[in-house]
């Protein structure tokens, strides 16, 4: 049965060794190509003190904001690390994942509790592994992590205004409250291009969405034994 596990990580070497106090660092995201961390600390000079260990750990590091007390990195993480090991036991993380007091704790999905038992023999090479927390869960229950920083970030500007305009304006909704038309006359666009943008941005949207649910073993399964339909949660 599938099983959801809380597994707290010993990077020996790691930056996360340097996270003590009320030094943390949050990783909200992972697409295998970047990854996007909240570093927070009591003053200016600990979050700068991270900052100077996360640059030189992260492949591509961007500051994408800053305050004297917390700042949001965009990097890539270093091949054969902790997420990696993970994903290759076939366990998803449910993002964010934290950083403090020198370990990293993961929640994830794993289709087993023997799958989390050998992976937690794996990162016993990393410098130690515990198990905190482990539950059964059904699909009713499960949590997937969705990378929005990502699917938001292939869209171009007017592909973004497009597809936020036509949410709001009830496009989606069955009956639709307004047409192609009338929401093209708003951007100055004719219909045939104001429909190309939307169809753009719907493609990139659905793409990003699928390749989360397809790669997901739970949600295989579910869409295999039943029509890609969630079984309704019982009480009592």
């Amino acid at each position: 049965m599938t099983v959801e596990a809380r597994i707290r990580v010993h990077h020996r070497g790691c930056t996360t060794e340097k996270t003590h106090g009320a030094t943390t660092v949050t990783q909200l995201s992972n697409d295998s190509h970047t990854s996007i961390f909240l570093v927070t600390g009591e003053t200016s000079a600990d979050v700068d003190e991270m900052l100077r260990s996360l640059e030189g750990s992260l492949s591509g590091h961007t500051i994408l904001c800053r305050s004297p007390q917390v700042a949001m990195v965009r990097g890539g993480c270093p091949p054969s690390g902790v997420e990696e090991c993970i994903l290759s036991y076939g366990c998803p993380i449910i993002w964010p994942a934290l950083f403090s007091d020198g370990r990293e704790l993961y929640t994830i999905v794993a289709p087993s509790r023997e799958r989390v038992k050998q992976l937690l023999e794996r990162l016993q090479d990393f410098g130690g592994a515990n198990l905190e927390a482990v539950s059964d869960v059904g699909p009713e229950s499960l949590q997937i992590s969705l990378n929005l920083a990502h699917i938001a970030g292939v869209l171009t500007k007017r592909q973004l205004a497009v597809l936020t305009t036509a949410v709001k304006a009830g496009y989606y909704r069955s009956p639709r409250r307004t047409t192609t038309e009338r929401l093209a006359g708003a951007f100055g666009l004719s219909r045939t291009t104001f429909e190309e943008h939307l169809r753009k941005a719907e493609s990139k949207v659905l793409n990003g969405v699928m390749e989360v649910l397809g790669s997901h073993p739970m949600v295989a399964a579910v869409a295999r034994e039943g029509g890609g339909r969630f079984p309704a949660s019982r009480s009592g």
